[in-house]
């Protein structure tokens, strides 16, 4: 009984230290206002005349901070012809496979990347294309197989010309915000027409002193919408009807298409 009168002052002593230091961090992270406020809209919808998309962004971040926004789709593997002289023609020669690719790397700075100090720390976000698909070759010796990073090159020249590889420097504008040592950033970000239907992660990056930190992740959704959504439903849900009404329609502009030229002979 002794021993437990003398413990219990030493736990009100600790208790009354720790409830304000509780209240203090849970205010604090309270009135933080980091994060993105607006991510419109977070589904895009793929119709018949979809040609591209707009996704509009404003988010709150330290005053001193610069901000990188990175859109990046699921990973998959890939298989490349590697093209080579033989006999001076152009031919296939060999089948390359990386695997783990993202199938679309969108990235949106307020500041250059290459002025960043701190290379390290890009490797572990894997903000630029090296860092990104460092470990989508496996290791290959050099006197039989091209050097890794040629093809590596080759990749990204293939996704860049559809779009679906890009890094747009010093696009993410920033302003002062209302609340004093914030700054708030507004970015229109361009979605490319080949974008696939999936799920897409829209990553906030803050860089400071050469460092990147994630302050937030969002989803944005992408649908197939109107006619290719139904066309698509037939194709992978309903094959047998879908094949039935492709025939049908082959077979009715066959005859169409004769019969317009027939026309025309005639006169």
């Amino acid at each position: 009984m002794n021993l437990l009168l003398l413990k219990r002052p030493v736990y009100l002593f600790f208790i009354v230290l720790l409830v304000p230091a509780v209240f203090i961090c849970v205010s604090h992270a309270q009135n933080s206002p980091v994060g993105v406020d607006v991510i419109q809209p977070k589904t895009i919808q793929i119709k018949s005349t979809f040609s591209g998309g707009k996704i509009t962004v404003r988010s709150v971040i330290p005053a001193q901070d610069k901000v990188a926004l990175r859109l990046i789709g699921p990973k998959q593997n890939l298989a490349l012809m590697r093209k080579d002289r033989v006999k001076g023609l152009w031919m296939n020669v060999e089948q390359i496979h990386f695997k783990d690719i993202p199938n679309i790397y969108l990235l949106w700075t307020s500041k250059d990347l290459s002025s960043l100090e701190n290379r390290e720390n890009l490797k572990v976000m894997k903000l630029d294309y090296v860092s990104l698909l460092a470990d989508s070759l496996p290791e290959t010796s050099a006197d039989k197989e091209p050097d890794k990073s040629v093809l590596i090159n080759e990749l990204i020249k293939l996704k860049e010309a559809d779009n679906l590889f890009k890094i747009s420097d010093g696009t993410v504008s920033i302003r002062p915000s209302e609340q004093a040592g914030w700054n708030q950033i507004d970015a229109v970000l361009d979605v490319p027409s080949k974008i696939a239907p999936g799920t897409y992660t829209l990553d906030l990056v803050a860089l400071k002193d050469g460092k990147g930190t994630l302050l937030q992740s969002s989803e944005i959704k992408v649908k197939l919408a109107g006619v290719p959504a139904i066309i698509s439903n037939l194709a992978f849900k309903k094959g047998l009807l879908y094949g039935i009404l492709a025939v049908i329609i082959a077979t009715f502009s066959g005859l169409l298409i004769g019969i317009i030229f027939e026309s025309k002979g005639s006169h």
